[in-house]
């Protein structure tokens, strides 16, 4: 069977979840009483060749989540996106079996390991070595398994003597060392994290990832809950979109990322009351990934590198990169409209950018000049037109997501990183001397 052939490591099929709302608490109980009663006088009605009734309703229906289809590959990494509320850890649950669906099913294969509430399944008065195996166990794993691979776990959590006491003891931050270390030591088939990266201090979480990635490299599928757009756009093949317990939209990450921040935008605005509605409106940018939107009260009309009149160049390092950016503003309102030139990665990634502020006078085309010292790499540029209505606080009347895209080339590099910042040494000649013996 080739890897194309193999079924899927996750199916969701009419996948919900149905939570019943009481406003009162003897409304739960009227609701029991009433169901029993209405179950016994149907079971009259239907000796008797009468019609059943159905027992009436003391809470309001809640779906949190419904109608979710999906199917996800082995070694694929998925992105779940949404705002509060809308369905994420429910339905990570219903994957990890904490939670039953009320309708549809959950088809797994493998073992799945989940980073949801780190610890809470460790027994306090246990100590780390035996919550080790007891949880080990619980995953699925012999206990030849466990001693194999304790070291391991224990290396991994890195807390020292303290893996022989009792949980009850432990900090915070020590249990939760400990769950992820386990969760991931146990080499899962599918491993679903719930916003657990942001654990430890940063060694720790820079040893959490590296091992995600090594898992995902290994063929484990990654179920990735995250509000933070720029690991799931690192992370993730594909990205979910959940609004109010429904799919709102599936796809590529960066697409999906896009969407979920326009969303967000057209929030702040109307909690701001800022103005009207986005809407999305059409891409200047060549790219699949270029998209736009905006209001009614501005828009770009093109935009262009200088020298060519193109939406893609080629800049060697050290050269003078010039683009002309055309707009419209429906009413002029001088010092509060800025423009934000950004650059990004390919992953749309922000790198660096800058603001203008844009006078009455320089409204409707600007150009806009900077010097190129990036890596060798791709990059796209976005646009946007902001109105400031705070301290910090900047509102966009119109975005153009890779407006333009440009590569950055060289024969030599010396700097580190994504940027050159110019470092140069001071007084080379006399630091450098050795003084004479």
């Amino acid at each position: 069977m080739t890897e194309t052939d193999q079924p899927a490591a996750l199916e969701l099929r009419g996948l919900g979840k149905f939570y019943s709302l009481y406003a009162r608490p003897q409304d739960r109980l009227r609701q029991s009483v009433a169901g029993g009663l209405t179950a016994l006088m149907n079971r009259l009605r239907v000796r008797s060749g009468r019609p059943t009734k159905t027992a009436p309703t003391f809470y309001r229906p809640f779906w949190a989540l419904r109608d979710l289809s999906l199917s996800v590959a082995r070694g694929e990494t998925l992105g779940i996106v949404g705002q509060n509320g809308s369905g994420k850890s429910t339905l990570l649950q219903l994957v990890a079996g904490t939670l039953q669906p009320s309708e549809g099913e959950v088809v797994t294969r493998g073992r799945i390991a989940a980073l949801l509430e780190l610890g809470s399944g460790f027994n306090p008065e246990f100590t780390g070595r035996e919550n080790v195996f007891m949880n080990a166990a619980i995953l699925g794993l012999e206990r030849r398994q466990i001693e194999a691979r304790f070291e391991e776990i224990a290396a991994f959590a890195d807390i020292g003597d303290f893996i022989e006491q009792p949980v009850k003891n432990y900090s915070s931050g020590m249990v939760v060392r400990l769950a992820f270390a386990v969760s991931v030591c146990v080499d899962p088939d599918i491993l679903i994290v719930d916003e657990a990266l942001a654990v430890g201090d940063a060694a720790f979480q820079f040893k959490c990832l590296q091992r995600i990635r090594d898992l995902s490299e290994r063929g484990t599928t990654l179920l990735f809950v995250s509000h933070d757009m720029g690991m799931v756009k690192t992370f993730c093949h594909r990205a979910v979109y959940l609004e109010h317990g429904r799919v709102k939209a599936i796809g590529d990450p960066e697409a999906i990322a896009t969407q979920y921040f326009y969303d967000i935008r057209c929030q702040q605005r109307a909690g701001l009351g800022s103005g009207p509605e986005m809407r999305p409106l059409a891409a200047l940018g060549a790219d699949a990934r270029s998209t736009a939107f905006g209001d009614s009260r501005a828009e770009f009309q093109s935009a262009r590198f200088r020298r060519t009149s193109g939406t893609r160049e080629l800049f060697e390092v050290g050269t003078e990169i010039e683009i002309e950016v055309e707009f419209t503003l429906a009413e002029s309102a001088p010092d509060r409209i800025h423009l934000a030139v950004v650059i990004q990665n390919t992953k749309l990634l922000e790198l660096c950018g800058q603001r203008f502020r844009l006078h009455q006078k320089e409204t409707g085309r600007t150009v806009v000049r900077w010097t190129n010292q990036l890596a060798p790499g791709e990059y796209f540029v976005s646009l946007r037109l902001e109105e400031r209505v705070g301290q910090d606080v900047f509102v966009p009347l119109t975005v153009q997501v890779a407006a333009l895209a440009f590569s950055s080339t060289w024969d030599e590099r010396l700097f580190l990183g994504i940027t050159d910042p110019g470092m140069r040494l001071v007084n080379h000649a006399n630091h450098c001397a050795i003084s004479a013996a």
